[in-house]
């Protein structure tokens, strides 16, 4: 891993032990066009904020900001890039990056008061009227203790149960929709309006209202969700949707971040001096969307209704809910509506063939609730392939599923799906029938389903249900995974800081992972070799990897012995963009459809390509070389130990470095 990363270090310094030591070097201390981006650190905190004095001047010419925090991005030693925003003529500008390992109110109190000293010495004020945040119990007091003449406001964004019956029963929908409206009551009105709908109600939709009476209508938080005059921080999550699809990855390293946020900058420059010298437009920052437009223009006309007392409160309250199903209105002409229960579904037509005419509805399971998606050709490929990757997403799915698995085949080192299955479960009998489907359609073809090796996840229940379909396959586990379940020990026995410090420990560690390219029966002598003189965790650890991985069953899995495709990572670096290309989390039922049939009309030709013999590797694929080289490696000093030209503990000692560090 150190050899084929290498490169990586020549772009980035190298990080010290302890994350106290930090001292960020002066390339990553400013933007690109020179201004200082460094504005507070705090060694004790673990904190880096980062923010221009162009950024700070445009925070104080702003009366609404957004704030708001993203995980997945974040690099070792950190829980969150928390970043502050300023609305500019509808648009929503990134203004100030902090990198911080907590979410408590310390932790937000540094960086406010980092922001009001930087303030203090350009000579501005930051006052502003509105703070748009999340539910967060640290960050609230926070604002109100550093900015108290500010108003948090936060998005209403919870499910407040009764899902079948506001699904099947109009005026119980009709009622929680109501009261989900009072948030666009002037704060005075509000418990006039959930008095006037609580009345009457009985059993759990009275237990609802009590419910929202309790956590919701206090004199404290009622302020909070009351949205009269604004209401989310959607653009702010966009904009990190937007962030995280550049990164490309999750955690990233701590200089690709900053150097990532250094870009962002640039490309905020120009923007923010336009808005600072006044020649910014609405016209020249953002597209204006129609429909939403639209709603808020009818939002304020019925407002002012109410306000004029030209409609009744109820009447207020019903227009209201009436505006948000026309605004979803225009996303429905493109799709069919759903049943009311997943065992009622029947797809459309034109969502069961690809965009070339051909099947792709293989399957359907009304009582496992399972739906099978691969064409006739899509089964020859799997046929024709010795080696496939299966693997699940469930960051995409659709209301009703819990994973999107996927069967993909390598042909000449490139992945192509081939079968895609949305389920509601991960246990052997949802496998079976996925398998049972594909072999059934295989027989209708004449042709035979029988690879060589399955790479997949140390998932309980794919590796049964794998051995119980397909018996003469080798079930290999993801080399990477094992890797990091190894390393999540190391940290759950406290050895994670004594990995970082001391040379002996990381190597024996390493060498313990590297035990994975050896002949399975060579493995139990080189691991009694690393073992032998070890004590406290290190011996702990040792006893652990002997118990959960060096079992007859579960060795094979990990060994990677002459294996050339050793992790599934290609599989879920094609889930990552599949993922991009959706755009957001838990997407419509034929929205997802939509976005298979489109993947599947990328791939068809491909398919058709390669079932046909004229495709070749350098059709397919550009070959990495950093990682070509490490497969020559592994090959080479394979070699020398087989021939007795190194010994066990060399041959362990050189392929050590080419295993994966923690993420």
């Amino acid at each position: 891993m150190s050899a084929m990363y290498g490169h990586r270090a020549k772009r980035f310094p190298k990080l010290p032990e302890h994350r106290r030591d930090q001292q960020i070097p002066d390339a990553f201390r400013t933007t690109m066009a020179g201004e200082y981006f460094m504005l507070g650190q705090s060694a004790s905190r673990h904190i880096l904020v980062l923010a221009t004095s162009s950024n700070i001047r445009l925070m104080a010419t702003r009366r609404t900001w957004a704030l708001d925090g993203t995980f997945k991005i974040v690099p070792q030693w950190y829980q969150q890039l928390f970043t502050i925003h300023a609305f500019a003529a509808g648009k929503l500008l990134p203004l100030v990056y902090c990198l911080c390992t907590d979410k408590d109110i310390g932790t937000y109190g540094f960086k406010s008061q980092a922001l009001i000293i930087r303030a203090a010495a350009l000579e501005v004020d930051l006052n502003p009227d509105t703070n748009i945040c999340d539910f967060e119990t640290a960050l609230i007091p926070a604002i109100q203790g550093y900015f108290p003449n500010a108003r948090a406001v936060h998005r209403i964004a919870g499910e407040l149960g009764l899902k079948t019956r506001y699904r099947q029963h109009e005026e119980t929908r009709r009622k929680i929709r109501m009261l989900l409206a009072t948030a666009f009551l002037p704060v005075p009105h509000v418990n006039t309006g959930v008095s006037l709908l609580e009345a009457g109600t009985t059993g759990t939709l009275a237990a609802l209202f009590q419910y929202f009476r309790q956590e919701w209508m206090t004199d404290e938080r009622l302020p909070l969700w009351n949205v009269h005059n604004i209401r989310t921080n959607n653009h702010l999550e966009g904009w990190h949707n937007r962030l995280n699809r550049k990164a490309g990855k999750s955690h990233n390293g701590l200089y690709e971040l900053l150097q990532l946020l250094i870009a962002e900058q640039g490309v905020m420059d120009t923007l923010i001096q336009q808005v600072l010298s006044g020649n910014a437009a609405v016209g020249d920052l953002r597209r204006v969307n129609k429909v939403y437009a639209q709603k808020q223009r009818q939002v304020a006309r019925y407002t002012g209704e109410y306000t004029n007392v030209r409609r009744t409160l109820k009447q207020f309250l019903e227009a209201l809910i009436r505006v948000r199903a026309a605004m979803y209105g225009h996303r429905a002409k493109r799709f069919p509506r759903l049943s009311e229960h997943r065992h009622d579904l029947v797809l459309a037509d034109q969502f069961k063939t690809t965009k070339s005419g051909e099947d792709f509805l293989l399957c359907q399971s009304n009582c496992r609730h399972i739906l099978v998606f691969a064409t006739g050709t899509n089964i020859r490929l799997l046929a024709a392939c010795r080696t496939w990757g299966m693997d699940g997403t469930f960051k995409i799915v659709p209301q009703w599923y819990q994973q999107l698995f996927t069967i993909h085949a390598f042909v000449a080192g490139k992945l192509v799906p081939a079968v895609y299955c949305l389920c509601t479960g991960k246990d052997i009998g949802t496998y079976g029938y996925i398998f049972q489907a594909l072999i059934d359609k295989a027989a209708v073809l004449e042709v035979d389903l029988n690879p060589d090796t399955i790479i997949c996840d140390f998932e309980t229940a794919l590796i049964p249900a794998i051995r119980g379909y397909f018996p003469n396959t080798r079930v290999q586990g993801c080399y990477f995974h094992f890797c990091q379940a190894v390393h999540r020990k190391v940290g759950e026995l406290g050895l994670k800081t004594r990995y970082r410090q001391h040379e002996e420990t990381r190597r024996k560690i390493r060498m313990l992972l590297a035990t994975a390219f050896l002949p399975v029966p060579h493995v139990n002598t080189g691991v009694s070799l690393l073992e032998a003189g070890t004590t406290g965790t290190l011996a702990a650890l040792f006893q652990y990897f002997r118990q959960e991985w060096m079992t007859d069953e579960r060795l094979p899995l990990w060994n990677v012995h002459s294996v050339n495709i050793r992790t599934n990572n290609h599989l879920e670096g094609w889930h990552n963009r599949l993922n991009r290309k959706a755009g957001k989390c838990h997407n419509g039922f034929y929205e997802q459809f939509h976005i298979l049939i489109a993947e599947q009309g990328v791939m068809d030709t491909l398919i058709q390509q390669v079932l046909s013999g004229n495709v070749t590797v350098g059709d397919l694929r550009r070959v990495n070389r950093v990682y070509a080289q490490k497969q020559r490696r592994v090959a080479q000093y394979t070699g020398e130990y087989t021939n007795g030209r190194r010994t066990l503990e060399q041959f362990l000692a050189a392929l050590m470095y080419l295993t994966p560090e923690p993420i």
